[in-house]
This record gives structure tokens, sequence and C-alpha cells, in this order.
């Protein structure tokens, strides 16, 4: 038996590159041609920002954003966009890495979009923009749900305190750090 890990962050993947236009009616008529591109939104030419999605398998987008020309910022050319685990604690832990935060500049602290993810916004040591964004979606705590059922079914601790954090789990209501601790160290001592 498998169980996620609760606490561990990581960056697992690149999920878009984000490029400046100055035509995006242009932009659309090139990136629409391109076999294996799907539309997502926009793609109108009074849109100031479209997805194209890259490939079904890869979940890999490109975003144009429209941007007028007396912007000049030869550090600007867009954003790239990387998914962790838990964009909250990644930027903590690169807000109070002193080695980081000299380097760097942090232009938001996390904040949920409208897009579905939750993200923060920092600049590398040569201006470039970079986006860390966990998704906002049901899955990681549909997974940690399987993984409470499964210790229940399996007998692994407090029945009772299990199915209470079941409960929780459904309502889609934060965990305290205690039932987070606790079944943190049920999964270690079940792994």
């Amino acid at each position: 038996m498998r169980l996620p890990i609760i606490h561990e962050v990581k960056v697992y993947r690149l999920s878009a590159i984000t490029l400046v236009v100055k035509n995006m009616e242009a932009s659309c008529k090139f990136y629409s041609r391109i076999p294996g591109f799907e539309l997502v939104c926009g793609g109108a030419s009074n849109d100031s920002f479209t997805t194209y999605e890259a490939g079904k398998a890869s979940k890999m987008f490109l975003n144009l954003e429209l941007r007028n020309s007396y912007e000049k910022n030869t550090r600007d050319f867009g954003r790239i966009i990387f998914h962790t685990d838990d964009v909250d604690e990644l930027y903590s832990h690169l807000k109070n890495d002193d080695n980081i935060s000299k380097l760097v500049s942090f232009e938001n602290e996390p904040t949920d979009a409208s897009w579905g993810e939750r993200f923060f916004h920092m600049r590398d040591p040569d201006g470039y923009q970079l986006s860390f964004a966990t998704p906002i979606r049901k899955s990681s705590s549909d997974d940690l749900m399987k993984s409470v059922v499964i210790m229940m079914q399996e007998g692994i601790g407090d029945t009772m305190r299990l199915y209470s954090i079941l409960l929780t789990l459904r309502k889609e209501e934060p965990l305290s750090l205690s039932d987070k601790d606790y079944l943190q160290e049920l999964i270690e001592k079940n792994r």
C-alpha cells in the first residue's frame, strides 16, 4: 500500500511558457495552424491573453500576452511557469533562504487565481520572471481521502479519528495541524 506524503514539496514540471506578443491576431493565426496546438481560451484579435494546449498528453500550455509596444523591458519576454506540490511551502522556503532571497526579487505572495491555480511570481538574478503554481483541484484531497479509507479498511490507526478526518476532507475544509501530523505519522509507519 503506497500512501501519499503530506509535507514534501518540490517543483515537478514545467507547466507553461507565456510569450509577450505585439499583435494577438497575427500570433493566433500562426499558433492555430501548428498541428497539436489546441485553443483553450482567448484567440480573438481583441483578447489580451490567449492560451493554447500543446499536446493532450503533456498538459503543457503556451500563453500569449498582448503588450503595448511602449513597454520595453529586454528581460520581459513573458514568463516560465512551474508547477509545485505546495506553492505556499515553496514560497516560504525560497523567501527564508538568505542565499536565494538575496539573489531574487519576489513580486507577490502566493495568491489564488481565477484560472484555478495558486501562484507567486519572482524575478531570477537576471530579471527573468518565474511563476510557481499549484493547481487548485480536488485530486490531492481525493488521494488523501482514498488513503484514509484504506487505513480505515486495514485497521490502521484510530477509526473514529480517521472518520472525522474523512468528513473534514469531504467538506473541503482544511485539516488541523494535529490531524495532518497524525496522518503523516500513520503514513510513515505504514510505508
